[in-house]
């Protein structure tokens, strides 16, 4: 099964639209992704059905958990973009900043952002310091962690 039926048929199943521009987005961030992970570890994993199902798919899970139209959301070392880069690709009204303590994987994501035409703040800081800074303190309706290390 190609990546697209996989995200096509995984969407149906969480009753998320799967309309052709965030299919089509999604395909590209994901070509984005692998294509740099081969010179950067970004994720280890490197199928592309996979990163449909193990990363995309799991992000699509957050839709159907809360209404996120239009909220400000944090994303706390968010690594390679997962969850805030699909959920921008599927909710463009959304205003997200990633978050991440390594400059070289926001540098990536700064790129997929303005190559894919995708409106996103990015924050250079361990989340521990973030989380102490007053001007990033309450302001945001949502925050998501995937996979922060202790």
């Amino acid at each position: 099964m190609t990546p697209e039926q996989l995200l096509r048929e995984g969407l149906a199943v969480y009753g998320v639209p799967a309309d052709a521009a965030a299919i089509e987005g999604l395909e590209e961030f994901s070509r984005r992704l692998l294509e740099r992970n081969q010179v950067m570890n970004l994720t280890a994993i490197t199928a592309p059905q996979d990163v449909a199902t193990l990363h995309l798919l799991d992000c699509a899970a957050l839709l159907t958990m809360a209404d996120l139209r239009g909220k400000r959301v944090i994303d706390v070392g968010t690594g390679a973009g997962f969850p805030a880069i699909p959920l921008l690709i599927w909710r463009p009204d959304l205003q997200i900043t990633l978050l991440d303590s390594l400059k070289k994987r926001l540098s990536f994501l700064e790129v997929v952002r303005s190559e894919c035409a995708l409106t996103a703040k990015t924050i250079h800081s361990r989340a521990e310091d973030g989380g102490r800074q007053p001007a990033l303190r309450e302001q945001f309706d949502l925050a998501t962690a995937r996979a922060v290390a202790n």
